[in-house]
This record gives structure tokens, sequence and C-alpha cells, in this order.
């Protein structure tokens, strides 16, 4: 804390008050919003839809099933699925979960532990890489399927903004930058926050690798 002096001689209370007015003119949010915020200003250059959709606010659990549906229906008869459903002995709800397991993030090496030890003795060893195919295709249906209807994930958000900025550098026209727990950003992030960087303002950050969600 400065003194008053310090302070132009006003109290530390009054200076309060002062940059409290001030940050009504300081954009703040989260990164996921931050970048919404982004794309939309510039959604010609990004090559997006406006008025585009955030999946996790827009998808409930009955349209997430209703996109898998769909996928399963396009890959009926798909000699990959078909192949890897009879080595493993699988049911498609058993796939299903598989994919929802990868999609978190969290569960990942679980996923994985389920794929070798759910599968028969005597599986052949390209049954890892027929589910990682298959996971890709799914991926690649759903980004189609995404993009037809002007829909975004929380990825997309950070990757497509990303974009944005790599090719577009005066769009990151910020003078001073504090991002707050930063211990929390992952890698994608972190490169969207160097390209935010000021030359000549401040990049602030603030965090504690103690409450790291990567930790737990």
């Amino acid at each position: 804390f400065r003194s008053r002096a310090e302070n132009g001689g006003r109290s530390l209370w009054e200076r309060w008050l002062e940059l409290h007015e001030a940050s009504d003119r300081f954009p703040i949010m989260t990164m996921h919003a931050f970048c919404a915020f982004l794309l939309r200003e510039h959604a010609f250059e990004a090559g997006l839809d406006p008025d585009f959709r955030i999946m996790e606010e827009t998808m409930g659990p009955m349209e997430g099933a209703a996109l898998d549906d769909a996928f399963l229906r396009a890959m009926r008869g798909d000699a990959a699925l078909d192949r890897l459903l009879h080595e493993t002995g699988w049911t498609k709800a058993d796939l299903l979960a598989s994919f929802h397991a990868l999609d978190t993030r969290r569960y990942e090496a679980r996923a994985w532990a389920k794929i070798r030890h759910a599968a028969k003795d005597g599986s052949p060893p390209e049954i890892g890489s027929l589910f990682a195919s298959l996971y890709r295709k799914r991926f690649d249906f759903f980004e189609k399927e995404n993009a037809r209807r002007a829909v975004l994930s929380f990825n997309d958000l950070e990757e497509k903004a990303l974009s944005l900025l790599k090719e577009n550098p005066p769009f990151a026209r910020f003078e001073h930058v504090m991002v707050d727990e930063f211990q929390d950003t992952n890698a994608v992030q972190w490169e969207l926050i160097q390209k935010l960087k000021p030359r000549k303002g401040t990049l602030f950050l603030v965090g504690d690798d103690k409450q790291s969600v990567y930790q737990f």
C-alpha cells in the first residue's frame, strides 16, 4: 500500500474508488467468453456466422445422443466398425461410452484400458488403431454437423480465436492484459495469451500451481 503522497494526495480508499469506476471500461471475462467475443467481432475474418452458438450452452443430453445416433447410422455397414464390435464383443452402447470417456479427457487412460481388457483373447493388435480411426471419423462427423448448425465447442472457440490472431495480429489491440487463475490454462490458451501480449504494455499473470486443476 502506497502512502497518500504516492497516490497523488489521495487516500487509498479514494484511489480504489477511482480505479473501480474506471474498471467499467475494461473488459473482464472468462477465456471462452473472450474467445467468443473476439470471434463475433471478427466473424467475417474467422469464416463464421456471427450468430454462432456455443455447444455447451445449447446441446443437452438428448441432442448429444441424437448426434451419436446419426453418426452410427452414417457408419452402418462400415467394415472397421463391424470388425471392432466383433473382436471386442462390445455393443454400440459400449463403444459410445468409451468415446464419451475420451471426450471428457478425464478418463482417457480408463477408456484405453477398457479397450485392452474388453477385447477377446487373441484379438489382433490393430484393435486400438481401429478404435482410434472410428473416434476420428466421429470427430470429423461432429465437426461437419456443428459447422452446418453454426455451433462451436469450447475447444473450437480457443482454436479458432488463436488462428484468427495468428492471421490478424492487429486484432490483439489491448495495451494491458491480466490473466487470473493462470495455473489452469492449457497449451492453446497459453499460446493465445502470448498472441495478446502487448508490445509496449503489460502482461500480468496471477496463479498458484498448488491449485492447478490438472494436478487432481
